[in-house]
């Protein structure tokens, strides 16, 4: 008993607990759903999709203060996306675009990168 109680409690602190909720379409979509969305015909529902990816990504840049978007065109981001939901999807969009996120910081250099 003391053993289970003890992995519950390590794969407590190793899950990532978010704060606040996610809404929109990012978080009501799985990255299937957003391949699907950009391979289709449904401009209007592609443009939501690509447009909330984009607010995601401007929001954290803005609360880190990191500028990882600057110089990259929207359609670069969401090429990004592409294969940032290739590699899992199942996972929601939100999940994606944070993953996304993590890997453009990764990229800035030292002192851009807090």
């Amino acid at each position: 008993m003391i053993r289970l109680a003890f992995v519950l409690l390590v794969w407590g602190m190793a899950t990532p607990a978010y704060a606040v909720d996610i809404s929109g379409v990012g978080a009501a979509h799985t990255c299937a759903a957003w391949a699907d969305v950009r391979r289709g015909t449904d401009a209007s529902a592609r443009v939501a999709d690509e447009q909330w990816v984009l607010g995601y990504l401007s929001s954290a840049a803005f609360y880190n203060d990191l500028d990882i978007i600057k110089g990259m065109s929207a359609d670069r981001i969401w090429a990004a996306m592409d294969q940032q939901c290739q590699a899992d999807p199942a996972a929601n969009v939100w999940t994606a675009a944070d993953k996304l996120f993590n890997t453009l910081r990764e990229r800035l250099p030292k002192a851009d990168a807090h």
